[in-house]
C-alpha cells in the first residue's frame, strides 16, 4: 500500500514513501528487464452510490498525492445519466472503498490531472472533444474552470490525453482507437492552453495500439516511458515504449511490448490470494508521488492502478461492464 505523507499547501505535495513518483532520495532504479506485477484485488467495489447515482463501473482513472492523500478522478457509468465523473480522496487504498467519493455532473471523460509548476495552477484533461480547465484545489471538483480547447486540428478520433512538459515544451500525447498513437506540442509558456495540429508516431492494427496512452519520465534516467492499451486476445493489456526526449521517436521495450510479454497484462501479473480476479489491465496511471508536469516516476517502488473486471459479471454493453480498480506492484 502507499504510505500518506506529503506537505501541506497549495502547490503539489512533496514524494510519499511507496508512491512511484516522488523526486526525493538519492537511489536510482532502472526500469527491470523482466517485467512482472503483483496485484491487489478490486479497491473499490461496484455497483455503488456516489452523492446519490448508482454506478456500476468505475473506470480511466488519474491518480496524484496531494497534502498526504490520494485523489483519484475516474470515469462512472450509469444506464440512466450514462457517462460522468467521480472523485475519492482517502489516506490509504485500504480505506477507498469505505470512501463516499464525491459525483462530479461534469462529463470529464478519462480525466487526467497535472500540477503545473510554473504557473502554479491544477490543469484536468478530458474528453470528449479534448477539453481543459484550472484549478487551485483538486479536491473540489466544483473549483474547476469551464472547459476550454484543448486541442484545434487534431484527428477526429483523438481520445485519452495525456500531457507532459520538459524544461521548453508540453506535449500532448493520445489515441483514437485506431492503431495509431498521435502527439502535439507546444512552447511551456504557452501552457496551459490549446495544441494545434498532429504527427503519428506509432502505427500498427486498432487491437495494437487501441487507447488509454500515458506518458512518464524515468527518475535518474534520460529516457521517458509511454505505454499504450492494447486490446489482446484474452483481456486488455499494456505495451511499453521509450525515449530518450519527448520529441523523439518511440520504440517498443523490449520483453515489454506484446502480449506475451507485457508491460502490463495478464500474462505478467500474479495476484494476492493466488486466483486472479480479472483478465484486464486496462486503463490507469502509474502512482505519482510527485504530480507535476514532469510526470516522474521511480522504478525502485512503481505502482500502476488499473481498471479490471470480474470476468463472471460481464455484460455485452460496454458501458455496464463492470469495472473497479486494482493495484499493481513492480516487483523487483
Amino acid at each position: 500500500m502507499f504510505g500518506s505523507g506529503g506537505r501541506t499547501g497549495s502547490g503539489p505535495s512533496g514524494g510519499v514513501s511507496g508512491t512511484g513518483g516522488g523526486a526525493g532520495g538519492s537511489t536510482v532504479c532502472p526500469l527491470p528487464a523482466t517485467i512482472r506485477w503483483t496485484s491487489s484485488g478490486p479497491l473499490a467495489k461496484v455497483p455503488r452510490t456516489i452523492g446519490g447515482q448508482s454506478f456500476v463501473s468505475l473506470k480511466d482513472f488519474t491518480s496524484i498525492v496531494w497534502n498526504g492523500k490520494h485523489v483519484v478522478y475516474m470515469t462512472t457509468y450509469e444506464p440512466a445519466t450514462q457517462w460522468n465523473s467521480a472523485l475519492f480522496v482517502f489516506t490509504d487504498w485500504s480505506e477507498w472503498d469505505a470512501t463516499p467519493g464525491t459525483w462530479w455532473s461534469r462529463d470529464a471523460i478519462a480525466p487526467a490531472v497535472l500540477y503545473f509548476t510554473p504557473k502554479k495552477t491544477w490543469v484536468l484533461h478530458y474528453q470528449w472533444g479534448l477539453q481543459y480547465a484550472t484549478s487551485d484545489d483538486p479536491t473540489d471538483p466544483g473549483k474547476w474552470s469551464s472547459g476550454k480547447t484543448l486541442l484545434s486540428g487534431g484527428p477526429t478520433t483523438a481520445l485519452d490525453p495525456a500531457v507532459i512538459c520538459d524544461s521548453t515544451s508540453c506535449y500532448l500525447f493520445y489515441a483514437g482507437d485506431d492503431g495509431k498513437v498521435y502527439r502535439s506540442s507546444m512552447p511551456i509558456g504557452n501552457y496551459p492552453g490549446t495544441f494545434n495540429g498532429y504527427q503519428t508516431i506509432l502505427t500498427d492494427t486498432a487491437a495494437n495500439l487501441f487507447e488509454g496512452p500515458e506518458i512518464y519520465a524515468i527518475k535518474g534516467a534520460n529516457l521517458y516511458l509511454l505505454i499504450v492499451e492494447a486490446v489482446g486476445s484474452g483481456g486488455r493489456f499494456y505495451r511499453a515504449f521509450t525515449s530518450p526526449t519527448l520529441d523523439g521517436t518511440f520504440t517498443p521495450l523490449p520483453g515489454a511490448a506484446t502480449e506475451a510479454t507485457p508491460f502490463a497484462g495478464k500474462n505478467n501479473v500474479t495476484f494476492d490470494g493466488g486466483a486472479a480476479w480479472t483478465n484486464d489491465i486496462s486503463h490507469g496511471d502509474m502512482g505519482r508521488g510527485d504530480p507535476t508536469e514532469t510526470k516522474t516516476i521511480d522504478p525502485c517502488n512503481l505502482q500502476f492502478l488499473y481498471q479490471g473486471y470480474d470476468k463472471t459479471k460481464s455484460s455485452t454493453e460496454y458501458g455496464t461492464i463492470p469495472y473497479q480498480p486494482g493495484l499493481l506492484t513492480l516487483q523487483r
